[in-house]
């Protein structure tokens, strides 16, 4: 990491783990896809924690993840049936609530008649480029209180990227995710996935950097 930004893990906290990930368990999977009320009653319980945290990382607005885990789950349950057990529980909830979130930015966007600020500038960088330090949204009063400038800056930033890039960097750069789980949940290949991760990043930059913060 360079010296211009302090340590990712010096201002993104770490996500509560809950009571535990949802089983991968062939039997247990079978009785969610036939919609069993116990089944049911235990992937929620198990992966809320994990879903609401991600909604607030990405909306950074705890009425906005409330709501947005709610609809996350009620996606989930309507969806069981067609649930094919190829990745995680943990993984397709993750995909559900990453799209049921970028359909809400997107509404509000048309909704509001938003104006993106224009990203022509930014240049493609090399799959690993180094990320900049975003601080997660989970944190508690007192640490928001101590954020730089550069980090505010940075939040700001990251309210002006379209979903998609939002979204990556979140995944990769605030939740710590690894690429291959990135790619399962965004249904991707990782060369992609990585190509599309330096491109937000640099998107990042660009915007921040118009915004008066200082990224080396």
């Amino acid at each position: 990491m360079s010296s211009g930004n302090p340590s990712l893990e010096a201002v993104s906290a770490r996500q509560p783990t809950g009571p535990g990930a949802m089983p991968d368990n062939p039997a247990l999977i079978e009785k969610l896809r036939s919609g069993d009320p116990e089944a049911v009653e235990q992937m929620v319980k198990a992966e809320l924690p994990r879903i609401y945290n991600l909604c607030l990382r990405l909306s950074r607005n705890p009425t906005d993840a409330d709501d947005l885990t709610q609809e996350t789950f009620v996606h989930a349950v309507r969806a069981l049936s067609n649930f094919k057990g190829e990745s995680l529980v943990s993984t397709w909830l993750y995909r559900i609530a990453v799209n049921v979130w970028k359909n809400r930015v997107r509404y509000e966007t048309r909704r509001q008649k938003s104006r993106h600020v224009s990203l022509s500038q930014a240049r493609s960088l090399e799959p690993d480029s180094e990320p900049l330090d975003i601080p997660g949204a989970d944190r508690p009063p007192e640490e928001w209180a101590a954020l730089s400038d550069d980090h505010r800056l940075l939040l700001e930033a990251m309210d002006q990227l379209e979903p998609d890039d939002r979204a990556v960097l979140t995944l990769r750069d605030i939740d710590d995710k690894p690429y291959d789980e990135i790619a399962k949940v965004l249904t991707m290949n990782l060369g992609t996935l990585k190509s599309r991760i330096s491109r937000a990043r640099e998107k990042l930059r660009v915007i921040f950097r118009r915004l008066g913060g200082r990224a080396s």
